[in-house]
């Protein structure tokens, strides 16, 4: 159910589906919606060190 309301606010979704996962987590109708099946993850996909305390704004990425 958490990843369920997660998506629906997220305001852009990548699916690793055609339809399937869209169909169990539907995202909002105004959110950036795109299907990929050939995401790869290098080393230099993942940040290196910590953002300072206080820094402005936040990004949440799940990966599943």
């Amino acid at each position: 159910m958490a990843m369920r309301r997660q998506v629906a606010a997220a305001d852009a979704v990548i699916y690793v589906s055609q339809g399937f996962l869209q169909r169990i987590y539907p995202a909002h109708p105004g959110s950036l919606q795109l299907a990929r099946s050939n995401v790869q993850l290098t080393e230099d996909s993942f940040a290196t060190h910590r953002r300072p305390l206080g820094a402005t704004g936040f990004r949440i990425i799940s990966i599943g």
